[in-house]
């Protein structure tokens, strides 16, 4: 079992931005089987819905980038496989010569929210409204939260991160100077053939594996809340309409 994959250099790759950018990403698809790493954007949803998005957008990632790397690194428990167009011994040595530790200290950061806390208690109310009026049955409302200015060492960050919260589908992703964090524990989208697996979190709270007492009141908890069974009932009823979209009728299942 591969527990990490690392993609360096760019042999290839495809850019665009939300317009037409899922058909060109077909066409680079379709050229010849290779790995590709990259990233697919919120806004390309536009391309597909009759919607468009207004909020501020300071990241400056393009809505699509994938490419074709000219090293690929994988970690098992007990083995290391490199396979480059480069001569793969000397990238070991170079990897072990390094020290590799993070030498930038990150600044302060001052976090600030995208939206003030008396406009998003009146968002909450507009909400409630529409459940009321029965328009929806249940909203993710998220908002940003941002620091301009700031000074990190992304590497240090992850690893942070990483030792915080370890999950198996954490990322560190750079794009020129643009850097992409994340340690999430959901599997978005798997395909084997022609098959397709998603495994969302919702609904989730603490486990306490030293301790059985407090392990099983807080499963019983979990079990009891009308709100954490109506984000598992909506999340199955998101994906099972996502999937839908794309899969042959009668075919979805959820175990």
């Amino acid at each position: 079992t591969v527990e990490c994959l690392l993609a360096a250099g760019n042999k290839n790759s495809f850019i665009a931005n939300a317009g037409n950018a899922l058909n060109g990403f077909q066409e680079f698809l379709t050229e010849k089987p290779r790995w590709l790493f990259g990233h697919l954007g919120y806004d390309l949803k536009n391309e597909i819905e009759s919607v468009t998005s207004s909020y501020k957008n300071k990241l400056d990632f393009p809505d699509t980038f994938f490419f074709e790397p000219k090293t690929i690194i994988r970690l098992s428990e007990k083995e290391m496989e490199i396979e480059s167009d480069e001569d793969a011994g000397k990238i070991f040595e170079e990897m072990m010569q390094s020290n590799g530790a993070p030498v930038l200290q990150n600044d302060p950061v001052h976090i600030q929210q995208r939206v003030s806390k008396t406009d998003y208690i009146e968002t909450i109310r507009q909400l409630k409204k529409h459940i009321l009026r029965g328009d929806c049955y249940e909203i993710n409302y998220c908002m940003e939260f941002f620091a301009e200015d700031a000074i990190v060492d992304p590497l240090l960050v992850y690893q942070k991160l990483s030792t915080a919260s370890p999950n198996p589908f954490s990322a560190l992703y750079k794009l020129e100077d643009k850097w992409l964090i994340c340690a999430s524990p959901e599997r978005f989208l798997k395909r084997e053939g022609n098959k397709i697996l998603s495994q969302p979190i919702k609904g989730t709270s603490a486990r306490f594996l030293k301790d059985h007492n407090k392990d099983k009141k807080s499963k019983e908890g979990l079990y009891a809340s009308e709100k954490e069974r109506s984000e598992n009932v909506m999340v199955v009823d998101l994906v099972r309409n996502d999937l839908a979209r794309v899969c042959k009728e009668g075919t979805v299942k959820v175990d």
